[in-house]
Order: C-alpha cells, then sequence, then structure tokens
C-alpha cells in the first residue's frame, strides 16, 4: 500500500470516479446539481463541500481509513476529518466519525 503524505495523498484502491446520483454527471459535464456526489483515490465532493484525502491511508476491514482536510460552502475555515472508505464489491461508501454517511458511489462510465 502506498500513499504519499501531506495534501494529494491517494487511497490507492479507487482508480477512476465514482458517483452517487447525478455524481457522474456533473463528472463528466462540470455542470453542478445539488444533490450529486462524487469519489476519487484523492477526493470527495457534494456540491457543497469537498474532503481532500492526506496521509497514509490506512488498511481496515472493508476498506481504508484515511485523514481528510474538509471545507463546507459558507464556512472560511477547513477542518481535519477522519474518514473510512468502506468497499462492497464494486460499490463504495463514505463514513465519516460522527457517524454520516455519503454513498453508495458507483463506478462512472
Amino acid at each position: 500500500m502506498t500513499a504519499a503524505s501531506g495534501a494529494g495523498a491517494q487511497v490507492p484502491a479507487i482508480e477512476g470516479t465514482y458517483g452517487a446520483e447525478g455524481g457522474c454527471r456533473v463528472a463528466k459535464t462540470r455542470d453542478p446539481e445539488e444533490f450529486a456526489a462524487t469519489l476519487t483515490g484523492q477526493a470527495v465532493t457534494t456540491y457543497a463541500s469537498r474532503c481532500t484525502f492526506k496521509g497514509t491511508a490506512k488498511r481496515i476491514v472493508g476498506g481504508f481509513r484515511t485523514e481528510a482536510l474538509c471545507d463546507e460552502e459558507g464556512e472560511e475555515t477547513q477542518h481535519t476529518a477522519m474518514i473510512d472508505i468502506l468497499r462492497n464489491g464494486d460499490v463504495y461508501t463514505v463514513r465519516f466519525a460522527d457517524g454520516l454517511e455519503w454513498g453508495p458511489f458507483e463506478k462512472c462510465q
């Protein structure tokens, strides 16, 4: 398992772009959609927030755990979050330490 330290780290198992709802459409067209979300090896993004993975991703049962630097629309500061990226077959779910889940994320075509 390899991942860079600092900003710009990558979760090694995620190749390409995965989307929830309209996320794949947004990834392709760059036109924003309110309830769209995408997941790549570098970040998880929704219409109003973005968490960029940093540090070294650690293998956990069912996926990876990584630290991320997150920002929310309308907030001036960023915050650090621990994120579990869980894989079930070809589908990912992102779970935050507070129990919030984003997904499912399926491979974009």
